[in-house]
């Protein structure tokens, strides 16, 4: 069963001397205005910061999940553990100071496997490794990786049929290894993998590319501000570098590209789509407003930069499909496959013009160094390294106002016909 936390600090003297972790039921459990169902319990846990005195994070354990409580306040907690017992809810929340409602709310789960895992604390402060383990231990499937797809080519398959491809914690902590090797082996003074010039992105053979966040996952763990903040560090970062890679990256879209997967789409150099003919119709479509959010990953700013403030205004706001066809027409689409040839096939075959002939490879060095060029490259001037860390804090900061909004969990839990 997942049920919210919900943390707030007090402070009391040293001599209290409270045990380092606690967890209690009060004497009174009265029922709040806005919670669905009673407190189940209350968790302690202190730390000695400042000299006399010890902080403590309390956390009120709900069975339902917090709808119109406006405001959390903390309470000056008494100095006995007697008295602290006696603590009901409502006095707890009629004391002066507040705290921003739900926007430090934890995920918890009272499941054995599951009540301390790492991921009931994300935060988006943590280090990136810390945050990158915490989300490990999230939901499942993989990020699949050949550094020997074809000649000087790798391939990334997001393997999470089951989910259309969406992404768990699990595979975007996955992800970020794979990126993570691959800097590894691209740095100037590396003798690992020198033939690799290129890269495909895509999803498992089946029906999707990806489907963006895995909400089965999202249920159970990630249904709060913090953790969407949290997850949004390390898609941003991971799907910087990825994009910053001195190698040559294709999405090989072949099947849709939906929310967070449309925005993987735009972290390539090149995204390649099937045949029209193809079926199920791949598509690529920013869906977020449909799910009360905005782009969490650095997609909007990218197809910004990809097919202007206009058209990115159109693909936003309305959510309007992008098939081969119109991707061509705004440039967003760099090569549709043949009838007769998948998007691997196709994306492979459009990176071998980098690559170069068989018996006649290009100078690897020299095609990654175009790369990093273009990388490091400010468009037309206009845009700074700051200001493209900036566009991405401020996409962080309002995605992170959506996600966990009454309009976000409603569209989250909204029952969906089983696709075929």
């Amino acid at each position: 069963m997942v049920v919210p936390f919900l943390p707030f600090s007090i402070i009391i003297p040293a001599a209290a001397s409270p045990p380092a972790t606690a967890g209690f039921q009060p004497a009174l459990m009265d029922q709040a205005p806005g919670y669905q169902a009673n407190i189940l319990t209350v968790i302690m846990r202190h730390e000695q910061k400042v000299p006399n005195q010890t902080s403590i994070r309390l956390w009120l354990v709900s069975k339902g999940c917090l709808s119109t409580l406006p405001e959390l306040h903390s309470h000056p907690l008494p100095t006995t553990m007697h008295l602290l017992r006696h603590l009901n809810l409502r006095s707890i929340l009629s004391a002066p100071r507040l705290l921003p409602p739900l926007a430090s709310a934890h995920p918890y789960t009272t499941h054995a496997h599951h009540s301390h895992s790492s991921a009931s604390f994300l935060s988006p402060h943590d280090p990136l490794p810390t945050i990158r383990e915490q989300l490990r231990a999230i939901g499942e499937g993989s990020v699949d990786f050949n550094p020997d797809h074809a000649p000087g080519v790798a391939l990334i398959t997001l393997n999470n049929p089951a989910k259309h491809n969406a992404l768990s914690g699990k595979m975007m902590a996955e992800l970020a290894d794979v990126v993570d090797t691959l800097e590894k082996w691209t740095r100037i003074e590396s003798m690992e993998r020198t033939e690799l010039v290129g890269i495909v992105l895509t999803g498992s053979e089946g029906k999707s590319f990806c489907a963006g966040l895995d909400l089965s996952a999202a249920k159970s763990h990630l249904l709060t501000p913090t953790a969407g903040l949290t997850f949004s560090v390390l898609m941003q970062h991971t799907l910087t570098r990825l994009r910053n890679l001195p190698l040559f990256s294709v999405a090989g879209i072949n099947g849709p590209a939906l929310g967070g997967g449309a925005e993987l789409a735009t972290a390539c150099d090149h995204r390649c789509m099937p045949h029209p003919a193809h079926k199920p119709a791949a598509r690529i479509q920013f869906v977020q407003v449909k799910m009360g959010v905005t782009p969490g990953w650095g997609g909007g700013a990218r197809l910004v930069e990809l097919v202007g403030r206009s058209r990115a205004l159109r693909l936003l706001g309305s959510t309007e499909l992008v098939d081969a066809t119109m991707g061509e027409e705004i440039g967003l689409v760099d090569v549709v496959a043949k009838e007769d040839e998948s998007v691997v096939q196709a994306a492979t075959k459009f990176l071998g013009a980098y690559v170069g002939p068989e018996g006649e490879r290009n100078p690897v060095e020299a095609v990654r160094g175009m790369k990093r060029i273009v990388a490091n490259a400010t468009r037309l001037g206009a845009v700074t390294v700051e200001e493209v860390e900036s566009a991405q804090l401020y996409e962080r900061e309002v995605f992170g106002r959506c996600w966990g909004s009454e309009a976000n969990l409603r569209a989250v839990n909204r029952p969906r016909e089983k696709k075929r």
